[in-house]
């Protein structure tokens, strides 16, 4: 079973993209400035969907994770964060 893939695309695209998704997904987060970095996400019963678009890139990338997948991801991030931060600690 696929828990996670990853979409790189124009970011000519974004837009479309998002109005594309904005029809079939709940809108979770958007973060869309006039000049910037975007970041949307979107959510349905099974899967996590995210579009990140950085301001200085010519692409973009489209992440479908299914709900299991993102908890793991988001769980590990912030164990190495708060491994990071005892070791910051530990230095002084």
């Amino acid at each position: 079973m696929i828990e996670a893939a990853l979409l790189t695309l124009s970011k000519n695209k974004c837009d479309e993209t998002y109005e594309t998704l904005s029809g079939k997904y709940k809108l979770i987060k958007s973060q869309i400035p006039f000049v910037g970095s975007k970041l949307v996400e979107f959510q349905d019963d099974e899967c996590d969907i995210i579009i990140d678009s950085p301001h200085m890139s010519f692409t973009m990338d489209v992440i479908y994770a299914t709900n299991a997948f993102s908890s793991k991801a988001y769980k590990e991030v912030k164990k190495q964060e708060q491994d990071k931060k005892e070791h910051t600690k530990e230095m002084f």
